[in-house]
């Protein structure tokens, strides 16, 4: 039925922990919804790209593992509801902080060479992050 089976993957390349939610499995023993699978992508480089619902946010990994970049947090639709009653409200500031790139459940996401497009499960969009650099670093290949 439903308890875990022991796993084992042939040929891996390398495993990325982070990567989530995983369906469950379903009746018959498979897993038949792939709603709640996370989609991943690489870019023309090979960085890896995944969704991570459990924390709201992308993870971009080099060819090496490391990461390069990590983006979102959790917001939704209430993230802009300014109540007038608190003192965030009076001040015309949404009740509840909104992060700089709001997520709710992200599934997948993919990259091209300008953006990353995220599926917004819970707030029912995609989303399109732009790409900007806001540093250079040059080094010395020995």
């Amino acid at each position: 039925g439903g308890r875990p089976r022991p796993a084992f993957v042939e040929g891996a390349v390398r495993a990325y922990p982070g990567m989530a939610p995983f369906s469950h499995t379903g009746f018959g023993g498979n897993s038949c919804c792939v709603c709640r699978s996370p989609r991943f992508d690489l870019d023309r480089y090979g960085r890896l790209v995944m969704p991570n619902a459990m924390t709201n946010s992308v993870t971009v990994l080099d060819n090496a593992g490391n990461k390069i970049l990590e983006f979102g947090a959790y917001g939704n639709f209430d993230s802009r509801y300014v109540n007038p009653n608190t003192d965030r409200g009076r001040a015309g500031k949404p009740t509840v902080a909104t992060p700089k790139i709001p997520l709710g459940w992200p599934t997948g996401v993919g990259v091209s060479e300008g953006h990353f497009y995220v599926n917004d499960t819970y707030n029912r969009r995609a989303v399109r992050v732009d790409k900007t650099c806001a540093t250079e670093a040059i080094c010395e290949i020995k």
